[in-house]
C-alpha cells in the first residue's frame, strides 16, 4: 500500500470525528450517560486534534517545502473554502437578520474579522486559521536540513506543551482589557485570542502528524494491522481509565494537555490498523463517498444548525435542542447540502465541498 492509497480506516475516522464535532457543539451536557453518550463526550474534545494529526500525517511537509507547485496547491485547498464559507455565512446571516431580526452578525466588519482570524461569524474555523499558520511555520522549518527540521519541530512541540503546563497559554491575553469597538465598529476579543490560544495547543498534534508522515507509518504498519488495532485500543483504555496525563491544573482553550495528545495519537493509530478486508464492499462505497465531504460538513454545520433552530424547520423535523437526534439531523442535512452543491460545475464551489 502506498501512502497515497485510499485508507478506509482513516476515512471512517474522519466521518466519526466530524460527527463528534457536531455533537461537541450541539449535544446537551445534561443528557443521561450511557456507553454511547459517554463515548461521544470523551472524544468530543479529541476530534479536532485528530483532524490536525491526520492533516499533517497525510502531507509530506518536507517535500512540499521544496516544491512551489505543491505549496501553491496546498494553500489553494486551504484558502478557497475559507473565502467561500465566509461569504456564505455572512450573506445567509444577513438575510436572516433582515427577515427575522435575529442579530446574528454585527455588520460587514464581522466578515472581515472572519477573513483575518477565522473566528467571528463561523467560530469553528479557528482550526483553519491554525492549520494555515502552522503550514507556513513548518514549511519554513523544513527549508532546513530535514534532520534539523525534525529536531526543531520536536522542540516546538515540547515548548507548546510546556506553555500549557505552566499556565502561560491558558492565560494568554485573557486578563488584558480589550475595547468593544474598533474604529466605531463592534469587536470581540475572542475573535483574536481564541485562534491564537488554540494554535499553541495544536502544535503537538501537527508535530505528531509530521513524524508519522516522515517515517511512513502507514506503510510500515500495513502488515501488522491487527497488532496495531489491539495495541492502540489497549493504550486508549490505559490512558483514559488510568487517568494518565490528565493532571493539567491550568485552564486552556479546550484541547490542552498530554491526555488529549495521547488519546488523539492512539485513536489515529487504531484506525490506521483497521484492515480494509473486514469492511464489506457496500460499506466501503459509503465510507469513500461520505468521507469526501467531511470538510464541508465541518465548515457548514453551525450554519445548518442556525437555520434549523432559528426557523420553523426545527419543529417540522421534531427536533429537541441538545439531543443526539438533533446532531444526526444537522450532520445529515449538512451532508446532503455538500452532496448537492458538489455537483455544481464551478471549481471553487467543488473545492469547498470536498
Amino acid at each position: 500500500m502506498s501512502e497515497k492509497e485510499f485508507h478506509y480506516g482513516l476515512a471512517l475516522l474522519r466521518i466519526w470525528m466530524c460527527f463528534e464535532v457536531v455533537c461537541f457543539h450541539f449535544f446537551g451536557a445534561d443528557i443521561v450517560l450511557n456507553p454511547i453518550t459517554k463515548m461521544i463526550k470523551i472524544w468530543g474534545s479529541i476530534a479536532v486534534p485528530v483532524f490536525m494529526i491526520m492533516s499533517f500525517a497525510m502531507t509530506d511537509i518536507a517535500e512540499m517545502a521544496h516544491s512551489r507547485e505543491k505549496t501553491k496547491k496546498r494553500f489553494c485547498r486551504l484558502l478557497v473554502p475559507h473565502f467561500f464559507w465566509t461569504a456564505v455565512y455572512y450573506l445567509i446571516y444577513l438575510l436572516l437578520d433582515k427577515t427575522k431580526g435575529l442579530k446574528l452578525e454585527h455588520g460587514f466588519t464581522d466578515a472581515l474579522w472572519q477573513l483575518f482570524f477565522f473566528h467571528s461569524i463561523n467560530e469553528t474555523l479557528w482550526f483553519q486559521f491554525d492549520l494555515i499558520v502552522m503550514t507556513v511555520l513548518f514549511l519554513a522549518v523544513f527549508r532546513l536540513n530535514k534532520r534539523a527540521a525534525l529536531a526543531v519541530s520536536l522542540f516546538l512541540a515540547y515548548l507548546a506543551v510546556a506553555l500549557q503546563y505552566f499556565g502561560i497559554n491558558g492565560s494568554l491575553f485573557r486578563d488584558v482589557s480589550w475595547p468593544k469597538t474598533i474604529c466605531g465598529t463592534y469587536f470581540s476579543k475572542s475573535y483574536v485570542i481564541y485562534p491564537i490560544g488554540r494554535f499553541t495547543e495544536m502544535v503537538p498534534y501537527a508535530v505528531i502528524g509530521i513524524f508519522m508522515g516522515n517515517y511512513k507509518i502507514f506503510n510500515k504498519l500495513k502488515d501488522r494491522k491487527i497488532e496495531t488495532c489491539i495495541g492502540s485500543a489497549l493504550a486508549v483504555l490505559l490512558v483514559h481509565k488510568g487517568n494518565l496525563f490528565n493532571t493539567l491544573d491550568y485552564t486552556g482553550w479546550g484541547c490542552q494537555g498530554l491526555y488529549r495528545v495521547a488519546m488523539g495519537f492512539f485513536t489515529v493509530m487504531f484506525f490506521v490498523g483497521v484492515p480494509s478486508a473486514i469492511i464489506p464492499n457496500v460499506a466501503k462505497k459509503m465510507i469513500a463517498s461520505v468521507s469526501k465531504y467531511t470538510m464541508a460538513i465541518y465548515f457548514m454545520h453551525r450554519l445548518i444548525a442556525t437555520i434549523l433552530y432559528k426557523t420553523s424547520l426545527a419543529s417540522v423535523l421534531h427536533m429537541s435542542e441538545g439531543s443526539i437526534y438533533d446532531c444526526l439531523i444537522i450532520f445529515a442535512i449538512s451532508l446532503a447540502v455538500a452532496l448537492g452543491a458538489g455537483r455544481i460545475p464551478i471549481k471553487w464551489v467543488k473545492m469547498s465541498m470536498s
